[in-house]
């Protein structure tokens, strides 16, 4: 918690650190996301799990830009890379891991 006093210090990414960075995490097996969203929810991090490319990129879409992406590369109809030359190719270079 910051003091009332003194206003937030920033990080690398210009984001004040009392605001917990937006983790996306796209894999299509349901015990793989359920884990990793607990996992990254205990350690205070936001984040949203996505089932999808289709369900990832309709959040991107409407606005939902990510810190951080965590991505499996076999998804469903594409693959972790095609998706990851679907980002750059909209100009998105937000970190994948």
């Amino acid at each position: 918690m910051i003091p009332e006093n003194s206003s937030p210090t920033m990080h690398s990414s210009s984001k004040p650190l009392d605001v917990k960075p937006f983790i996306a995490f796209i894999d299509n097996d349901v015990g793989v996301r359920d884990a990793a969203l607990s996992l990254m929810e205990a350690y205070g991090l936001e984040a949203k799990a996505y089932e999808s490319r289709a369900t990832f990129i309709a959040d991107l879409n409407d606005g939902r830009n990510p810190d951080c992406i965590v991505l499996d590369l076999h998804l469903p109809n594409i693959n972790g890379i095609d998706l990851m030359q679907e980002l750059l190719s909209r100009k998105i270079h937000t970190p994948v891991i």
